[in-house]
């Protein structure tokens, strides 16, 4: 055999050597990609109809789409909201050039007390970013009994949870 660990002896000629490194590149290529499968079990009017149906489904608003627009309606400015939030300039820069799609839980809890949202808009904001909050939690729980209670500053939404013994929104 002309291979041995991955060398190719010396004794063949230069342009069977060449083919050969060829080939050896061409087959470490091969095992590093990995193999896309596709089902030939449905017809191609199956897959149409449901890529076309798939592209004409209108999605729900980004987490970017309904923070803003609740900072507009309150008619405040990004510095005003973030710095309330108190989130960090950067992080905010990158929700506003969509640079992220999502943010933490804390974060997005930040940024609804920082807008003093009602539950039922606290709720579509955190929603918008895949959270929500759980009767299963005592972090959930105490945020949702300030909200309930008009505590909107983040100081204070702190206090009560140290108070708790649970984990703080900012540090």
């Amino acid at each position: 055999m002309f291979f041995r660990k991955n060398r190719i002896k010396q004794d063949i000629p230069e342009d069977l050597r060449l083919k050969l490194r060829e080939l050896q590149e061409k087959m470490r290529k091969e095992a590093q990609e990995p193999q896309i499968r596709y089902s030939l079990s449905l017809n191609t009017n199956t897959v149409d109809t449901a890529v076309r149906e798939i592209k004409q489904t209108k999605t729900k608003p980004t987490f970017k789409d309904i923070l803003f627009k609740y900072i507009d309606s309150k008619g405040l400015t990004d510095p005003e909201v973030y710095k309330k939030a108190k989130v960090d300039k950067r992080t905010f820069s990158k929700i506003r050039t969509q640079e992220t799609k999502h943010v933490s839980k804390k974060t997005a809890i930040c940024f609804g007390l920082a807008l003093e949202l009602p539950m039922n808009d606290f709720e579509e904001l955190l929603k918008s970013n895949s959270n929500s909050l759980y009767e299963s939690s005592y972090f959930d729980i105490a945020i949702k009994w300030c909200i309930n209670n008009n505590i909107y500053n983040t100081d204070q939404v702190n206090d009560i949870l140290f108070a708790c013994d649970l984990e703080l929104l900012t540090k």
